[in-house]
């Protein structure tokens, strides 16, 4: 971000001490109004509009990618200290917010934040980021995310491959956000029967 010319100016956006926004500070600006922009987009209802009821199978799978590589990219400005931590509290409550049985897309989107960011909300990984919240209350946050994702599981109607990826993110929480060392290809348990 350092290497942005800082001549780049929008005569527009002026910072808090009313002088024009430039350089790595307006790329930043633009940068996480356009993921907020994106996100809600997809994900908060919106009043009055209804999506089409017949899209197309390519149309709905590119959309699918394209709201995933947006929770990936989210992920990684939060890693890299680009977004504060409360920002990434209130997507994940904006996913755990639904009616009757959550969407399959919206909550493989979950797993995927807490796959990423898991670590770093629970302050298991150092943040660096002055901003972040107490352990304490980030503990509370993180209690009642993985709570409402256990009542999740017990939904009847519940695909299989969502319990499973809920499970997975469930279990990397309680292994302290540590990958498990005994996962096994079905190539290595045929090894190991031979």
């Amino acid at each position: 971000m350092e290497r942005i010319d800082p001549e780049i100016v929008d005569e527009n956006v002026k910072t808090t001490e009313d002088k024009f926004m430039q350089g790595a500070t307006l790329l930043r600006k633009y940068l996480l109004n356009r993921c907020q922009d994106e996100f809600e987009k997809n994900w908060v209802p919106s009043v009055g509009k209804r999506e089409p009821n017949l899209i197309s199978n390519e149309n709905y799978e590119a959309a699918k990618v394209k709201r995933q590589c947006l929770i990936r990219f989210i992920c990684e400005l939060f890693r890299l200290n680009m977004l504060l931590e409360c920002i990434i509290h209130e997507c994940i409550k904006k996913l755990l917010i639904f009616q009757g049985s959550p969407k399959e897309e919206v909550m493989e989107n979950l797993c995927i934040l807490m796959n990423m960011a898991g670590a770093r909300l629970d302050h298991v990984q150092t943040n660096t980021n002055l901003t972040q919240l107490s352990h304490a209350k980030a503990k509370i946050y993180m209690d009642s995310y993985f709570e409402h994702m256990e009542k999740i599981l017990k939904l009847p109607n519940l695909s299989g491959r969502i319990k499973f990826m809920l499970m997975d993110v469930i279990d990397l929480r309680n292994n302290a956000w540590k990958p498990r060392q005994d996962i096994k290809t079905i190539a290595g348990i045929h090894e190991n029967t031979t």
